[in-house]
């Protein structure tokens, strides 16, 4: 209960249904993977139906916590990745929740 407390801190609550954490936290990772992720990839990932991932997808550019562009190479595939602001986010929320984690009473 006191880690679902603590998201609405650093996020929009509509922003933070399970497929949208999901594409976030995967994009994260391969972002400190140095990877990038298609777009397509990530609807695979986010484990919802296309369509889902796809208006997330949408919740979370209007937000500027991903940008997405064209592959210069293939005009049909677009790549997508977390912003500055996203990446600022998720680790101080991962921070707090290591702290919530460390001290239970918190």
């Amino acid at each position: 209960m006191r880690f679902r407390e603590l998201r609405p801190r650093f996020f929009k609550e509509r922003l933070f249904s399970d497929p949208a954490w999901q594409m976030l936290l995967d994009l994260m990772e391969n972002n400190l993977l140095e990877k990038e992720v298609s777009v397509s990839s990530l609807y695979i990932a986010s484990g919802v139906p296309i369509s889902t991932a796809s208006r997330r997808l949408d919740d979370l550019e209007e937000a500027r916590l991903v940008t997405r562009w064209d592959d210069p190479k293939d005009g049909r595939r677009q790549y997508v990745r977390v912003t500055a602001k996203a990446e600022q986010l998720i680790t101080d929320y991962l921070m707090n929740l290591d702290k919530l984690l460390g001290d239970p009473k918190s």
